[in-house]
């Protein structure tokens, strides 16, 4: 209540910013007039002006309103563009670390030019984020023709780049890449295994575009580089067809809280709708065993569930979720034999992405392609955490509002909704409901054909390739022409948008977030033009003159027309569709069509669900009520709360890895950059050794068991110093350092320093890594079954902290045991010429071969 009123007198939060950035636009407004006046060059010499005085102490909040009246002078020379006062305010948001919501339209991409040039003056690099790498190749060079100008370099990312490039890149002012190029780096960076071969200089600012897509929607996806596993996949083509004999029953909540728990003893398998997980019933469990053992994979006395059986039910539970949870053309395609992941925010495949834990394997199985091997986890992160780490952070999309509260909790990132340009003239009608999905899209058909009879162009967007496809056959029952954009006509994409304003054009569309093109009434006015024709002045014109004829038919039709062929469980993925229409003031209507077999409805109150099935008794019937919409929306504000407390606990569990994760980092960052660790070679020797006779003393006493103790060093070193000269001294860790180090100096300085330096940087280094692969994977098994210790009424989330500390701390034990055991196992064999010529085909040089390999596996 009292928020209500301070609102009232005061204005919101977002108002007030609105205002205070009112002052800012017009100073930056007073200073065109005089801008307008300068030369190119007066304009150029800018850039050095700003950063002398940045050098000489001002901030770049002083500089900014001459920054940005200088990019908007530099567009309109450059790209023919000027920047409205709207945008101006959308770039002081970025610039001061908050989100800008800007609908689709506004011009997001010129926008994020004023921050970027501001910032990029500091020297320290800002990286501009979309989300994928054609998009930051186009917004790179069609953007980049104001850095260029303004003298400011600039780079892009892009996959399979060359090393040098990608360093060149990186080292401009201001780099263009993907979220998953600047993540994948970042984890590469700290795998290299020399310095010369990292990429990044740091994370000082970065610009994310449609970041809602990439903050949200894929938090809970991580980052994953992966080596083999050495686990059997040919395993997956033996038991998927086991697998493929089960039945399934559906659940939208916990079965054991059902009333329909007799049903549970009738099927093999539930199904958590919601929570997209399966589980094998006892029948089920019977069943599976008894395939098993008939294709003798079992022992007839061996039990499933044994310790020795856990690699096979790791195998049949990637199976189960192969067969019940991932549908083929919704979450993945198979194209040339092979499987594809498809990004279900974006519709676009996700090239060279796998799924982990035998999930990708066991697809392959069940769609008969080659399988290829398992991989296990090297290093991961989240794209959470790697945002994180930069010093400052901001974002751009259409659509963050419904999502500000996680943004600000876990980023720290404000939202502020940017007045439009022009008055959105969109007309959103009430959603329709058929009793199924037949009913649904036969009314879909008959909007379109009604609506292209009129030349009006329609968008319409669906929830997966299958739905695209069959309601592409069914307009072609129709002979009705339309286009089709879905992952599998991918590369098409830019064009199949850019044609969708077109009067009459209808196109169907799986997914339009982060599209990066907008549709234009009348369709691209130069999208026919010949690049020899574009020098032609009266060809240009009659292109034009076209296109407005084309503009205004598809205006009096009343624009753009969005169908939804179904509600997704975010309000802003809706939203992200119905943008699509009525940009800068133009016409444009929305639709959304539904029928209670959609998802959405499988996960709706049974209550809700009886009301509208009682309300419609003859086939083909809908219903249509802006109550029916309350209720939608009620139910998508629940399933978004779900899922951002599923993110909120996987950022728990995942800060704590996260910890580990930058201090590993950051040490072996230290190691790859010191030039010789040879000086902290001693003290890990003496860690080691207090550690080692710490860990021999006899029930906690101060006394040494010291027949132990020779067991192990004999185990370790195959030989120790004098048992009697230990066991009188009164530091026998310090007196077994010392005896080990000096053999150890006495081995090592056969050979030149800067070949020792070389070779200790290398075993410690193939050591961390080699450690790090293994605790990754304890963490991973930690982190699955953690939540077993609630039933033993403790805390999982603080039994975790404790468990993932302790493997910590012997991550390092475990590395120091085995370097110091290397090296104190190095014996170094000076070959004579002759002898080496022999073994190396007469190659003259000195060899120095080593009987302890540096592989270390």
């Amino acid at each position: 209540m009292l928020q209500s009123f301070l609102r009232l007198i005061f204005g919101s939060q977002n108002d007030r910013f609105i205002k205070e950035c009112s002052g800012i636009v017009t100073v930056i407004n007073n200073l065109e007039s005089t801008y307008e006046k300068l030369s190119d060059e007066q304009l150029r010499s800018h850039t050095s002006l700003f950063k002398e005085r940045l050098h000489q102490g001002e901030s770049l909040e002083s500089l900014l309103p001459e920054c940005f009246a200088t990019v908007r002078e530099v567009s309109k020379r450059t790209l023919g563009l000027r920047h409205h006062d709207v945008q101006l305010i959308g770039g002081i948001a970025l610039h001061k670390g908050h989100i800008s919501e800007m609908a689709t339209g506004e011009g997001k991409t010129l926008v994020a030019t004023l921050p970027v040039y501001l910032n990029a003056l500091s020297e320290k690099g800002v990286h501009v984020v979309t989300v994928n790498h054609y998009l930051a190749k186009r917004d790179a060079e069609w953007m980049g023709q104001i850095y260029d100008f303004l003298g400011l370099s600039v780079g892009i990312i892009v996959p399979e780049m060359p090393l040098n490039e990608k360093k060149q890149a990186y080292a401009a002012d201001i780099t263009y890449a993907s979220n998953n190029e600047l993540g994948f780096d970042y984890l590469r960076d700290n795998m290299a295994t020399e310095k010369t071969n990292i990429v990044q200089r740091g994370h000082h600012y970065a610009i994310i575009d449609e970041v809602d897509s990439i903050l949200i929607d894929e938090a809970r996806t991580p980052l994953i580089i992966s080596g083999p596993s050495g686990h059997s996949s040919e395993s997956y083509k033996t038991l998927y067809p086991l697998v493929e004999q089960l039945t399934g029953k559906e659940y939208m909540e916990d079965p054991a809280q059902s009333d329909d728990t007799e049903v549970v003893h009738d099927t093999d398998v539930i199904i958590n709708v919601k929570e997209r997980q399966v589980q094998l019933t006892e029948k089920g469990h019977d069943h599976i065993e008894s395939l098993l053992k008939s294709k003798q994979v079992l022992a007839e006395n061996e039990d499933l569930y044994s310790a020795k059986n856990a690699i096979l039910l790791h195998f049949i539970e990637a199976c189960l979720y192969a067969k019940f949870i991932q549908k083929k053309d919704t979450h993945y395609i198979v194209k040339n034999r092979e499987i594809l992941i498809i990004d279900e925010h974006t519709g676009r495949t996700l090239a060279g992405r796998r799924w982990s834990g035998g999930r990708h394997q066991a697809i392959e199985a069940k769609e008969n392609v080659p399988v290829q091997q398992e991989n296990q986890t090297l290093a991961s992160i989240t794209f959470q955490n790697y945002f994180r780490l930069y010093q400052k952070l901001s974002g751009m999309t259409g659509t963050a509002d419904t999502e500000a509260e996680e943004l600000e909790q876990i980023y720290n990132l404000q939202v502020i909704v940017i007045p439009k340009n022009k008055t959105c003239l969109r007309k959103d009608e009430n959603d329709i409901i058929y009793m199924n999905r037949t009913e649904k899209y036969q009314a879909i058909v008959k909007d379109i054909i009604k609506r292209h009879q009129c030349n009006q162009p329609v968008l319409v967007g669906t929830t997966s390739i299958e739905d695209s496809e069959y309601l592409s056959s069914l307009l072609k029952e129709q002979s009705i022409p339309h286009q089709v954009l879905n992952a599998k006509q991918h590369a098409r994409e830019a064009g199949i948008i850019a044609e969708a304003g077109e009067p009459g054009r209808i196109t169907i569309a799986t997914n339009m977030a982060g599209r990066g093109t907008d549709i234009i009434l009348g369709g691209q006015w130069d999208r026919n033009l010949s690049s020899k024709k574009r020098g032609n002045s009266k060809a240009v014109a009659d292109a034009k003159a076209h296109w407005r004829q084309r503009h205004e038919a598809v205006i009096n039709a009343g624009g753009l027309h969005v169908i939804g062929a179904e509600r997704h469980e975010s309000r802003r993925v809706d939203n992200q569709l119905r943008g699509r229409c009525a940009r800068q003031g133009d016409p444009g209507s929305s639709q959304f069509y539904l029928s209670l077999e959609d998802h959405l409805f499988r996960i709706f109150p049974q209550g809700v669900l009886n009301f509208i099935k009682n309300s419609s008794k003859k086939p083909g019937e809908s219903l249509q009520a802006s109550m029916l919409n309350r209720a939608i929306s009620s139910n998508q504000k629940k399933m978004e709360s779900y899922y951002y407390d599923i993110r909120k606990q996987l950022l728990k569990y995942d800060n704590i890895a996260n910890q580990q994760r930058v201090t590993l980092y950051r040490e072996r960052h230290n190691l790859l950059f010191m030039p010789s660790i040879h000086e902290n070679i001693p003290s890990i020797f003496n860690t080691f050794f207090e550690e080692l006779t710490e860990n021999h003393k006899i029930d906690r006493s101060e006394n040494i068991d010291f027949v132990r103790l020779q067991d192990t060093l004999e185990t370790l070193f195959s030989h120790m110093p004098n048992t009697k000269n230990l066991r009188n001294s009164q530091e026998p860790e310090a007196l077994l350092a010392a005896h080990y180090f000096q053999q150890y100096q006495h081995e090592i300085s056969k050979i030149p320093t800067e070949q020792r330096d070389q070779i200790e940087k290398g075993i410690y280094l193939q050591l961390v890594d080699h450690h790090w692969k293994e605790h990754l994977l304890l963490m991973e098994d930690l982190r699955e079954n953690i939540q077993f210790r609630g039933y033993a009424q403790k805390n999982p989330e603080q039994e975790y902290k404790i468990e993932a500390h302790r493997l910590f701390e012997s991550l390092f034990t475990r590395v120091r045991s085995d370097f110091i055991t290397q090296l104190s196992r190095l014996q170094i064999n000076l070959e004579t010429p002759a002898s080496h010529e022999e073994n190396s085909n007469n190659d003259t040089s000195k060899g120095i071969p080593m009987k302890t390999p540096l592989d270390i596996n």
